[in-house]
């Protein structure tokens, strides 16, 4: 799967339906233009299938038990009348699931992680309006000992043992020491003696937090892409669970955020969180092609095509871990000097609409590779419309 995401059709997937850690799955998948079986009862040979679990502990523990289930084959939505046994490929959790099943069983590897999907899994506080409302101090002095919190868990060791044994009284599971090791992240062999990455963690301070809500320098609104971008996936694998959902604007209140940042500026002296970026891209996590429309011969890209352009800017804000690749294809129509010329000019230009739209100019790489690359015959002309392709890369 990870070396080729088209491996994990007809596969399956335990996690907690609806829930963060599978989303990842779900953003993964979509990123690669595979399909998910939202049905956790039925079985479908050309999608992820997904096995359900009771909680993030659970999902690992069905992998390391060797759990397995009967379900109804289906084909394109339709029930053949035939059943099969599923068991678990893979695994959606989170630390100390991962470090579960390394050291209980092993042979899983990391396919797409939080560090990756980096603004997918930021914490929000939820509560009454009202309540917030008649008690706007007790909230906004939330938010500053949650960001003075984070830049002490940053900046002193005694501050990030504390947490760590936080964790564990509240978790019941081990102790502090095995907390703080992996919040740190390490790098160790699991039971069948395969190099795994286990744990790694992040804390907010002020200045994340003015990021994450397009209140920093750079103005994304990082969580309102999440927001959007997981409703609409929600909506559409679950539609008689949640037919829709809250436009953003009203779900979210930036007025106890922005009280905070206009009233303690001292407190944004600490760093936020940065990415660092390749220089260029050696390892897809994922790769889909866009038909973006230009003008004819031209690299002037047309109206019609900016709100798919928007949605590329949105899944790149949430795989803000990830560099992103802007790859140009066309097809054979022209000389090959000239389509490579053409191709490179289309990639820049949506590189170009990335960038006004407030991505770094170092993290987007393009290329153009002509009609060197075709996914179809280009003796048709609808083959020759597949050719003519943005290809979005996501990787490191």
């Amino acid at each position: 799967m990870k070396q080729d995401p088209k491996n994990a059709i007809g596969k399956c997937v335990a996690g907690v339906l609806r829930d963060g850690d599978v989303n990842i799955l779900l953003k993964w998948a979509g990123d690669n233009g595979i399909k998910v079986n939202p049905d956790e009862t039925t079985y479908d040979g050309g999608a992820v299938n997904l096995i359900a679990a009771a909680d993030f502990l659970d999902a690992p523990n069905k992998y390391i038990t060797g759990y397995n289930e009967k379900r109804k084959i289906v084909v394109n939505g339709k029930t053949t009348g035939k059943d099969t046994t599923v068991g678990v490929d893979a695994v959606a959790t989170w630390t100390p699931g991962d470090v579960n099943v390394a050291t209980k069983k092993g042979g899983l590897v990391t396919i797409a992680s939080t560090k990756q999907y980096a603004s997918q899994m930021s914490a929000q506080t939820i509560c009454i309006k009202k309540w917030a409302y008649d008690h706007r101090t007790d909230v906004e002095n939330m938010i500053i000992a949650l960001a003075q919190a984070g830049d002490q868990v940053r900046s002193f060791n005694d501050a990030k043992a504390f947490a760590a044994k936080v964790s564990a009284d509240l978790y019941k599971e081990q102790d502090a020491a095995y907390w703080l090791k992996y919040y740190n992240g390490v790098e160790e062999n699991d039971l069948q003696g395969l190099k795994v990455n286990l744990g790694g963690s992040a804390v907010f301070n002020l200045a994340d937090m003015a990021n994450t809500y397009g209140l920093g320098t750079d103005k994304i609104d990082r969580y309102k892409a999440v927001y959007n971008t997981f409703g609409n996936l929600m909506v559409k694998m679950y539609p008689a669970i949640m037919p829709t959902f809250l436009p953003y604007e009203k779900a979210v209140d930036k007025s106890f955020l922005n009280s905070v940042l206009s009233n303690h500026p001292e407190l944004l002296e600490g760093k936020a969180i940065e990415a660092k970026y390749a220089s260029e891209i050696t390892a897809a996590v994922s790769k889909k092609a866009y038909s973006i429309e230009f003008e004819t011969g031209a690299s002037t890209i047309k109206p019609a095509s900016y709100k798919l352009l928007d949605e590329i800017f949105e899944s790149a804000v949430v795989a803000e871990g990830l560099k992103l690749g802007v790859y140009g294809h066309t097809d054979n129509v022209g000389t090959d000097e000239k389509n490579i010329t053409l191709s490179e000019q289309r990639a820049e230009a949506v590189k170009g609409y990335l960038m006004k739209k407030g991505l770094k100019e170092t993290r987007i790489e393009t290329k153009g590779y002509g009609s060197t690359k075709p996914i179809a015959d280009n003796a048709s002309a609808e083959g020759k419309k597949k050719n003519r392709r943005v290809e979005i890369v996501l990787g490191e």
